[in-house]
């Protein structure tokens, strides 16, 4: 894969993310046009019970349902897509692209994302496999430009 301006931005800010967050460890990763695949480690030992804390009762969890937890994947995706999208928006901005940025209206990311507990070492094996092999099978892929 070759990555063009967008996907060289979402590359380096992927990294910094695991920079910011000492709780995460990368493992096989791989970027695409249309997606992206990755095996993130969420060291559990890092992890804090403070979402626990301060979420407990069933009274704050009706008012705050969608908190996304502390050092969590839910919490490193969205910050990720955060920080790519006002990343891509500033490169617009300075090249003066002629290209609506990237808001509710005009996504950049799906609202969601699929994620997988990995519970043993043959699935990781599998799932790195398929990482790793991804780009080899682009061609099958529905978005792809043939």
């Amino acid at each position: 894969m070759v990555l063009n301006d967008f996907g060289k931005i979402v590359y380096d800010e992927f990294f910094k993310s695991f920079e910011l967050r000492k709780e995460l460890y990368l493992g096989d990763f791989i970027l695409m046009p249309n997606h992206w695949h990755a095996i993130i480690i969420l060291d559990k030992s890092i992890c804090t019970d403070l979402y626990q804390k301060n979420h407990s009762s069933e009274k704050q969890k009706e008012y705050f349902p969608l908190i996304r937890k502390p050092k969590s994947i839910s919490s490193f995706i969205g910050g990720l897509k955060s920080s790519t999208i006002s990343q891509i928006d500033n490169f617009i901005d300075r090249n003066n692209l002629k290209i609506p940025k990237f808001n509710k209206l005009n996504p950049l990311w799906q609202s969601n994302y699929y994620d997988h507990v990995i519970r043993d070492s043959d699935e990781y094996r599998k799932i790195s496999d398929y990482i790793v092999t991804n780009p080899k099978n682009w061609s099958n892929d529905m978005f792809s430009k043939h």
